[in-house]
């Protein structure tokens, strides 16, 4: 299996900054459940992330590289810790789950 280290989760809001003080996984949790984070997650070879860097970049896309694919099981870690029982989902029938 692969996990997905976070190094530097996306920020749009200045207030999670401020609430989170810098904190990795206080930062990380507002970013997975906050609701207004929206935008796309793209898994690329490391040969190949300049190439789609600056594709994205041509058409003015937002792009940023926030953590990498590592040979641990299939979670989502900040450092060595798994974090992905952090994650909350609305699901339209049982609420959030």
């Amino acid at each position: 299996g692969r996990g997905i280290e976070v190094a530097k989760p996306p920020v749009h809001y200045r207030q999670v900054g401020e609430i989170c003080g810098g904190d990795l996984e206080c930062t990380l949790k507002y970013t997975l459940n906050g609701g207004e984070e929206y935008g796309a997650v793209l898994i690329v070879s490391e040969k190949h992330a300049e190439v789609i860097h600056d594709f994205l970049r041509k058409y003015r896309v937002p792009a940023a590289v926030i953590g990498r694919v590592v040979d641990k099981p299939p979670h989502i870690y900040v450092g060595e810790r798994a974090v992905d029982h952090m994650i909350k989902a609305w699901d339209q029938f049982k609420g959030w789950v």
